[in-house]
């Protein structure tokens, strides 16, 4: 249960359910029933309703509704494009766990990104040949930075390579037209766009043959077996429809600016990401000389994070900024701010000042350890 003190800065992590996707799911889960692959009227209904729910998140990809596949989320979906491709597979240094820990289990190239985030276009174009899927994440879910996919694509088509994107982070956040990127197959996440955990999707694009990882019914096309989770899909279909209607990155902007201002009381900081050029919600700030795991600690009225969600419980550093070649104890010191729908200005304020507090006091604490470390000496 939410806490009305709390503050919840972690969007890229996860969104809470919109009303209307939780509205729309209820009947789907109270009584509303039927197998999509059912010939009867249930299970007709139930499939009507998926392939309705398949061309809303299609059309808000720019995508044809034909290609998109289910998936119990980003991760499978991404796993899947990998695994599929059958052969040597290209993929950034920044990306996501999904894709990196997936690539070292194949035969795989690891391309270098330079400091702002950005891929090193020679060192791919030296590599491409002969490979079967360059994977290079769209908007990076820590840094928020997007890369030039465009170029990425148009290099793989002259070497007649596949490419395969993770745009989990983008999707909702800017302005989607996948079509006219020409990439061959996408990967979606259902609950970093107000819908509900547990469901994504991978688009295909025709006349892309990928080998299934899941057998065992021919559902989806054969591509995913596995009985359809209609509420599930449902809501991501909901979600989907609700950004156009809700999706502001100039207001997302202005939050993580008015964030920026209040921050200044805290002391030094240095900002890796670029919210006008890249995702407008994203922040991944340094307090310089303030451990990031211990400010958190010191701000529990604040839901922040050091980075994804999906290896916060690791005690390394942020494979994506030490890629970016930022330091071991800078990126001990980084924290990711995401922003979303339920923050306003008095909140992202009070925010700030709860989180410039605490870097104080974690700066104070740090002081006296050396002292006393010091004294004891």
């Amino acid at each position: 249960m939410k806490n009305d003190t709390e503050i919840y800065l972690d969007y890229n992590a996860t969104t809470p359910v919109d009303h209307r996707v939780f509205e729309g799911m209820l009947p789907w889960l109270q009584g509303v029933h039927g197998n999509a692959s059912s010939n009867h009227a249930y299970g007709r209904r139930a499939a009507a309703k998926v392939q309705q729910s398949r061309e809303i998140i299609a059309s808000a990809l720019g995508l044809p509704a034909n290609g998109l596949v289910f998936t119990s989320g980003a991760t499978e979906s991404d796993n899947l494009a990998l695994r599929g491709a059958n052969g040597r597979v290209i993929v950034a240094a920044t990306e996501h766990k999904a894709v990196l820990d997936t690539a070292r289990k194949l035969e795989h190239v690891i391309v270098p990104v330079d400091r702002d985030g950005k891929i090193d276009e020679d060192y791919l174009e030296d590599r491409i040949g002969g490979a079967a899927l360059v994977s290079v994440m769209l908007a990076n879910n820590e840094t928020g930075v997007v890369q030039n996919l465009s170029t990425i694509v148009e290099m793989a088509r002259s070497h007649e390579v596949l490419v395969h994107t993770d745009a989990t982070q983008a999707f909702g956040k800017i302005p989607l037209q996948l079509d006219h990127l020409d990439v061959d197959m996408v990967s979606i996440s259902s609950h970093k766009i107000y819908g509900p955990q547990g469901i994504g999707a991978l688009w295909i694009k025709r006349g892309v043959n990928i080998s299934p990882m899941i057998t065992g019914g021919g559902h989806e096309g054969g591509i995913r077996s596995g009985t359809l989770n209609i509420a599930g899909i449902v809501g991501f279909g909901i979600a989907a429809q609700t950004i156009a209607l809700e999706e502001d990155s100039e207001r997302s902007r202005r939050i993580v600016d008015l964030i920026l201002t209040h921050l200044k009381g805290s002391g030094p900081f240095e900002v890796f990401s670029d919210h006008n050029a890249g995702l407008p919600n994203t922040l991944s700030i340094r307090f310089i000389g303030a451990d990031a795991e211990a400010v958190i600690a010191n701000a529990p009225e604040v839901a922040i994070s050091t980075g994804s969600a999906c290896t916060s419980m690791t005690p390394e550093p942020s494979h994506v900024l030490r890629a970016m070649g930022i330091s071991t104890s800078a990126a001990y010191e980084t924290l990711r701010i995401s922003v979303g729908r339920g923050i306003d200005s008095d909140n992202a304020k009070r925010a700030a000042e709860v989180i410039s507090r605490a870097v104080i006091r974690v700066r104070e604490l740090e002081h006296e350890f050396r002292e006393g470390e010091v004294f004891e000496r």
